[in-house]
Parts: structure tokens; C-alpha cells; sequence
């Protein structure tokens, strides 16, 4: 009798497999769990790409300014400014390479300098993202306290 192998996968979460027979995880990001990294399967054409990027941003900066600090809601309009210019067909240069070391920026500061992340309490405070009752519970707060201003 023929032993089968077990599969090096191991599945602790529903998969799909894509069209291309790429088999992908079925739950978005945010949702929970942690995974190990996994520094093998870095792809070294991306990690060229943005490297390069580094070597710009180097070159008109200077190494390491971006750790003086950056906010993220500048941080978030370049990469999405980068994204929307490649959308647009763009090519005058790396925009997917330059959202993602701004993308990056932010993971880094999460990390290190989580009082530069103010963007969610500033949504917050300018109320948006809510439901049509809080956005309303939202404007006679802010109206109440405008007053007794």
C-alpha cells in the first residue's frame, strides 16, 4: 500500500483558488490572526523596485529623513495621488513602487511613532464615515457645543 503525502499546507482558514490556479486565502485583510513572516517569499523584483524608490527619495532627501517624521495624511494622499496616476496610464515613473513605500511609511510608523497617526481621530472628529443617525446625533453635538462656545 502507497503512503500519500501531506500536503505542506496546511489549511487553517477557507481558501479559494483563483482562475489562474493561484490558491489564495478567502478572508480580507483586518479580519483576525496573526501569520508568520515569511522572508523567503519576498519578491525580489518588487524589493528592487522599491529599493530604487529608496534611492530617490535618497537623493533629493538625503538617507533617513523620512524618520524625522511624516504625517500619514500626507503620507496617504501620495500614495493615492501615485496610484491614481498609474490608473490614469501614467509611466513617467515607478507610481506603484512610490504608493507603496508611502503605504510602507505608514506600516513603519505604526510601529515607531504611533503619534503621528491622527487620521482616524481626525475623521472621527469631521464625522465622517457615519451612518445617517449618528451622522445626525454627530451635527447636533458639534452644534450644541459651537454654541456654548
Amino acid at each position: 500500500m502507497k503512503k500519500t503525502k501531506k500536503s505542506p499546507i496546511k489549511k487553517t482558514e477557507e481558501m479559494i483558488t483563483l482562475e489562474t490556479g493561484a490558491v489564495r486565502s478567502a478572508t480580507v485583510a483586518g479580519e483576525s490572526g496573526k501569520h508568520p513572516a515569511r522572508y523567503d517569499l519576498l519578491n525580489p523584483t518588487m524589493l528592487r523596485r522599491l529599493a530604487e524608490t529608496f534611492g530617490e527619495g535618497s537623493s533629493k532627501y538625503g538617507d533617513h529623513n523620512w524618520w524625522n517624521g511624516l504625517d500619514e495624511k500626507c503620507l496617504l494622499n501620495h500614495a493615492l495621488a501615485h496610484v491614481f496616476a498609474w490608473m490614469r496610464g501614467d509611466r513617467s515613473e515607478d507610481h506603484i513602487a512610490h504608493a507603496i513605500w508611502n503605504l510602507g511609511a505608514i506600516i513603519h510608523f505604526e510601529e515607531t511613532r504611533p503619534e503621528l497617526l491622527n487620521l482616524q481621530s481626525a475623521i472621527k472628529e469631521l464625522g465622517f464615515y457615519l451612518s445617517p443617525e449618528e451622522r445626525k446625533a454627530w451635527l447636533r453635538h458639534k452644534m450644541s457645543t459651537a454654541k456654548t462656545a
